[in-house]
């Protein structure tokens, strides 16, 4: 696997995985796929690796987090928590990379209520911006974090994905 010349090698650490969610770290990267229902057990654990991540890599921090096309939206109050989870680190956290994967009616509307979500981030540091894709998401954070090439982070994507096969 190339990887860019200015990443360490390294390999995505998995700190929770369950039927709903993996969730990873990568060095300054959080790395979290949804592949259940959004409930608090899982957010919970997304929510503290990413404050991990944060304190240990302030304002080089960045937070992948792919939301396959099985999953339902979050309830309101998980929409808040989430709204108040990013806003929460400030310029800590350089850049969100939201991935909403599938087409369908169900992507458009998971789609509509993280863009709302976002409206309540208008004075956050963050940059947040929402893909199709892991690959169009890796490109974009490349210009606020340090990231491996877009092909070696798709390929741990991968990999972190297959966690939910084994769990």
């Amino acid at each position: 696997m190339q990887r860019s010349s200015r990443f360490p090698v390294a390999i995505p650490r998995i700190v929770h995985r369950d039927r709903d969610i993996v969730v990873a770290d990568l060095e300054h990267l959080c790395i979290v796929i949804w592949h259940g229902a959004v409930t608090p057990a899982p957010f919970e654990k997304q929510r503290a690796a990413l404050a991990d991540v944060v304190a240990r890599h302030p304002n080089r921090a960045g937070f992948l987090i792919v939301i396959e096309d099985r999953v339902t939206p979050p309830s309101e109050e998980l929409r808040h928590k989430s709204t108040e989870m990013l806003k929460s680190h400030g310029e800590s956290l350089r850049c969100v990379g939201c991935v909403i994967e599938g087409n369908g009616f169900r992507a458009a509307i998971t789609r509509g209520v993280l863009s709302g979500m976002i409206l309540l981030m208008r004075n956050s540091k963050s940059k947040v911006s929402f893909f199709a894709d892991v690959p169009s998401a890796a490109a974009w954070m490349g210009a606020y974090v340090n990231l491996p090439s877009v092909d070696a982070l798709t390929s741990m994507v991968k990999g972190i994905r297959a966690e939910l096969i084994e769990s």
